[in-house]
């Protein structure tokens, strides 16, 4: 059933455009002025306070507008109800030019999820916090064939990387826990120098040939970033589980059992 659209007292011009809705910090800022009687400085004030969402500011601000509003022939309860939009507006509204960018920036990654969802979700991952991950991965499984699979110490990029002719998401080696930029940088350089790792054994015995390595037309040593406990963490995450045929968790442990005792790694 079809329902009238209902504007508040004296809103009908700032929000005609809206359909009775006070959406944009322009909005607020026209009824403080014209309904309100707030001269231009203190009508500044308001959209510092709703941009700021500061609180304490808004408040100072309730008893001289709904007295402005009162004086201007607008109910009490209305100019009471109206003032709880503006307070309720802080916590989400904006201003116009940003509501256009927002919605460009959302049609587009609307656009791009429906129809590249594999590269979609591989850039919504590399930016997510630790704790957004899970999310988008349950939702990239009920609505694309990408897949996020262990990291591969021959695919495996600092950042996630992509496979498109599988759409297999490889983990990002920046994420395994305390590898960091230097370490992760360092294992891709002797990579690329050197070609795939065939093993276990092959990583260890390039990445630490040398304790002390000379960069490149420079006459400085720098040291290994990598240890131990890299190494150890990077068999946990799966990095080698390819190179050397794991099938479960319980033959990565026994890799990492085998090489603490050969080369005096770590326990797990």
């Amino acid at each position: 059933m079809y329902k009238s659209k209902v504007y508040n007292y004296g809103t009908y011009e700032a929000t005609k455009n809206t359909f009775g809705i006070m959406t944009y910090q322009e909005q607020f800022m026209s009824i403080a002025h014209t309904l309100g009687g707030f001269d231009l400085g203190k009508t500044d004030y308001l959209r510092k306070a709703i941009g700021k969402k500061n609180a304490d500011l808004m408040a100072t601000l309730k008893e001289d507008f709904i007295s402005g509003a009162v004086k201007n022939g607008c109910p009490d309860y209305e100019a009471q109800d109206i003032w709880h939009k503006i307070e309720v507006a802080g916590k989400y509204s904006f201003n116009r030019s940003h509501a256009a960018a927002y919605a460009l920036t959302a049609y587009c990654g609307a656009w791009l999820k429906a129809n590249y969802p594999t590269a979609f979700y591989t850039v919504a991952l590399q930016w997510a916090e630790d704790k957004e991950i899970p999310l988008i991965m349950s939702e990239m499984e009920e609505c694309s064939v990408a897949k996020i699979v262990p990291p591969d110490i021959n695919k495996s990029e600092p950042e996630f990387y992509t496979d498109y002719s599988t759409d297999n998401i490889y983990w990002s080696l920046s994420r395994i826990k305390m590898l960091g930029t230097k370490s992760v940088e360092y294992i891709i350089e002797e990579r690329q120098s050197g070609g795939p790792f065939i093993s276990v054994r092959d990583f260890i015995e390039r990445i630490f040939r040398k304790r002390l390595c000379s960069k490149k037309g420079s006459k400085n040593t720098v040291k290994n970033p990598v240890t131990s406990l890299h190494v150890k963490n990077l068999i946990l995450a799966g990095c080698f589980d390819k190179v050397e045929d794991v099938k479960d968790k319980n033959e990565r442990y026994f890799i990492l059992s085998t090489l603490y005792e050969s080369l005096k790694l770590n326990e797990p």
